[in-house]
């Protein structure tokens, strides 16, 4: 897959030759026009219909660099929300972005495949973490007050609290007990 500045350049061209294509057959129909009120011709309405040669390929093209354009804006999106949430359900992401889940998913396996993010699936959670937060998960596997054991692996920032006794750990640092 093409990285996203590639994909970015590509774009760009492409929208270039989509506007320039527009101001040919915008040219050409101007041509054909003048052409048909003269008079002097026959050629007028060729000519105008010869505009859409230039008109059709161009609302192609700039339609196909708009749809890619927006992905691209998507996988950022996702990918800055995936960094800083370090991380995320899969439907608590295609709720922020707003798009289905279905779809979500396959942009997330496109940010991958990228290489924008690393990291894995939490399949018991239903959650995607990035491989630099698992560096940084805590060592509390139980509640320091009750013990009952905590249903997930909680990164250093947040905020623990047990589901049994209500008690509240803040995770500042990684703990090397318990």
């Amino acid at each position: 897959m093409l990285s996203l500045k590639i994909r970015k350049a590509i774009n760009i061209a492409f929208r270039a030759i989509g506007y320039a294509l527009i101001v040919a057959g915008f040219f050409m129909l101007v041509v054909g026009f003048a052409i048909l009120v003269e008079g002097k011709t026959t050629d007028g309405p060729g000519i105008i219909i010869i505009s859409l040669i230039f008109f059709i390929p161009a609302w192609i093209i700039l339609f196909f660099e708009k749809r890619s354009r927006r992905e691209i804006e998507l996988l950022e999106i996702l990918t800055g929300a995936i960094i800083s949430y370090r991380r995320i359900k899969i439907e608590d992401l295609s709720q922020k972005l707003s798009i289905p889940h279905h779809h979500t998913e396959k942009l997330l396996m496109k940010a991958i495949q990228c290489g924008l993010i690393e990291g894995s699936f939490d399949r018991t959670m239903g959650e995607f973490v990035l491989k630099d937060a698992e560096k940084l998960a805590v060592g509390y596997r139980f509640c320091p007050n009750c013990g009952s054991p905590f249903e997930k692996i909680y990164l250093i920032g947040e905020t623990v609290k047990c589901s049994r006794c209500g008690m509240i750990i803040h995770t500042k640092e990684a703990s090397h007990g318990n």
